[in-house]
């Protein structure tokens, strides 16, 4: 999957950037950092409820680890025979974050695993690998410092990968140098705009935007309308035990590539696609989760040599653990 971007101020201390899905900011003040997130958790007995989002919430330094899951049925392409395509998919990363010691500057580095089954039934399967290395300098929301009056946050990242069938020696196709800048101001304690780029390397180089807005028009709704990825989460609140549980619907947009063996020695492949899931993530201090599922759909997988191939739409399920 495509990584997601997460403004520098974020909440229930998931990793800023990965395969998977994360949770929305919060913004404000944050409170002293006596607890790990720097705010105390909230604790309800077996059966009871409670509202309202759980505080501004600051990074999480040291290291965190996630992985997740997810499987797109078999459905039929384009492509002569009756060829259908299915996915299964699996991520591993493992986050680091320090200060810098330079002003208000964070440093993270996430070590990053991918692997891909894609199923060409009947002909064939592919396993695809993916080394990623995503290294981010930060700057957060809540540093003091301030553009015209409001505060602003800036990530800078690059993040290079090693993307191969491990079938034969690497060549350049293997390797992906992605990199984004944004920039975050915050003209509300509700309302934040964002402002960036990000350079895709895959068969066909894409320069896209990282821009859009959030807006928490109170403390249950978060609407972070935002490309490549966008989200609207409904804050649940604490349920049988189970800290700050969201219900959310998301929309993003896929591309990835990898380096393959083919019949004239090496090529590359891309897919590319659409998704829009639904699906409920919880957090605590020290485990959070999602389940979640979709549609995917506009979905196109191209070699450099050409030619290209249209998978139908159909399901897309992914489950999500991170410790």
């Amino acid at each position: 999957m495509a990584p997601v971007f997460v403004p520098p101020l974020i909440a229930q201390g998931q990793p800023t950037e990965s395969f998977s899905n994360q949770p929305a900011p919060a913004y404000g003040q944050p409170v002293p950092s006596q607890y790990p997130y720097g705010v105390p958790p909230i604790t309800t007995p077996p059966g009871v409820t409670t509202w309202g989002v759980n505080g501004p919430q600051v990074f999480r330094q040291g290291y965190s680890l996630w992985d997740d899951a997810g499987w797109l049925p078999r459905v039929q392409t384009s492509l002569p025979g009756d060829i259908r395509f299915g996915v299964f998919e699996a991520n591993l990363g493992l986050n680091h974050t320090v200060p810098t010691g330079f002003g208000p500057w964070m440093f993270s580095l996430q070590h990053e695993f991918g692997y891909r089954n894609w199923e060409f039934a009947p002909v064939r399967d592919i396993d695809l690998f993916r080394f990623g290395w995503d290294a981010r300098l930060e700057m957060p929301l809540n540093s003091g410092l301030n553009w015209g009056g409001l505060p602003f946050a800036v990530t800078l990242a690059m993040n290079p990968s090693i993307n191969t069938d491990l079938q034969q020696s690497l060549g350049r196709n293997a390797v992906n140098i992605n990199g984004r800048g944004v920039v975050y101001i915050q003209t509300d304690p509700r309302l934040m705009f964002a402002l960036g780029a990000g350079f895709w390397d895959r068969v066909h180089d894409r320069v896209i935007p990282y821009a859009g807005i959030v807006w928490l028009p109170d403390d249950r709704w978060e609407f972070r309308m935002m490309f490549p990825e966008s989200r609207i989460s409904l804050y649940l609140g604490n349920h049988w035990g189970l800290e700050n549980t969201w219900l959310y619907v998301s929309g993003q947009y896929h591309v990835e590539s990898y380096e393959v063996a083919s019949p004239t020695g090496r090529d590359q492949i891309q897919m590319e696609d659409w998704r829009v899931m639904a699906g409920l993530r919880n957090s605590s201090p020290y485990v959070s989760g999602f389940i979640e599922a979709g549609w995917v759909f506009g979905r196109n997988i191209e070699l450099r040599s050409g030619p290209s191939f249209d998978p139908a739409s159909g399901f897309i399920g992914i489950r999500f653990k991170k410790l």
